[in-house]
């Protein structure tokens, strides 16, 4: 996870906030992961409640991380075509945020995993152009 944040940082010009929100996704992914969830009708734990507020954070914070560095893609030659599929994970991780935040308690768990799935899609694909733009920097030596 820290390679992708190294990578970008080091082959792209991007505001602090596509940093920060980044890094700060990485940061809660890996509180969430650790930490259970609370079973439904349940009184809240501590890891619950860890649980729940990283997840919540994180992402809302992929979300922007999209966002923002979809700006930067744009503005990088060899990051263009990554930046016209960056608006289409834009619009859909708003709109599965917000799918996410309304719907019921019964059904989050559900909705949280398609959005962490479209999320992991995009980290993909942006691990994927790095690694295309490392080795084809490398080739040219």
């Amino acid at each position: 996870m820290k390679t992708i944040i190294t990578g970008l940082v080091n082959n792209i010009k991007a505001s602090k906030s596509a940093t920060i929100t980044l890094g700060l996704w990485f940061a809660c992914a890996f509180l969430f992961s650790i930490f259970t969830t609370d079973l439904p009708g349940t009184p809240p734990t501590p890891q619950g409640l860890i649980h729940g507020f990283s997840a919540l954070i994180g992402l809302l914070s992929l979300s922007i991380a999209i966002i923002t560095w979809g700006f930067s893609f744009k503005k990088n030659n060899d990051w263009q075509r990554m930046a016209k599929t960056s608006w289409f994970f834009r619009v859909i991780s708003v709109v599965l945020f917000i799918i996410f935040l309304l719907s019921p308690p019964s059904i989050r768990g559900f909705s949280e995993r398609i959005l962490i799935a479209c999320d992991t899609c995009w980290l993909i694909l942006v691990n994927r152009q790095l690694y295309v733009n490392v080795t084809h920097s490398f080739s040219k030596f």
